[in-house]
C-alpha cells in the first residue's frame, strides 16, 4: 500500500529541519538533490534508483534523474578521496 504524501509531510519537514540543524545543508552547499537523496534513504534505506520511488511516495518531486544522483555520488566520493563504485 503506497504511503500518502499528506501523512509523510510531517516526517519530511522534521527530517529537513534536522538536516539543516546538523549543518548538512551548509556542508553540501545547499544542494537540494543531495538533500532529497539523503532524506529519502533515511526514510527507507534503498538504492539510489529506488530513492526516486521513495521521493514519489513522500510527495516530493524529485529534482533530477538517476544520472544526476550518480554524479552527486561521484562528487562526494571525490571529496572524501575514496573511490566510489558508481563513479
Amino acid at each position: 500500500m503506497p504511503i500518502t504524501a499528506s501523512r509523510m509531510a510531517v516526517l519530511w519537514d522534521a527530517l529537513s529541519h534536522a538536516y539543516d540543524t546538523l549543518g548538512f545543508a551548509q556542508a553540501a552547499d545547499s544542494d537540494e538533490v543531495f538533500r532529497q537523496l539523503v532524506l529519502a534513504r533515511i526514510i527507507e534505506p534503498t538504492s539510489k534508483l529506488d530513492s526516486l520511488r521513495v521521493l514519489d511516495e513522500v510527495g516530493v518531486s524529485a529534482l533530477r534523474s538517476l544520472k544526476s544522483l550518480q554524479e552527486i555520488a561521484a562528487a562526494v566520493a571525490a571529496l572524501t578521496s575514496e573511490p566510489h563504485p558508481l563513479a
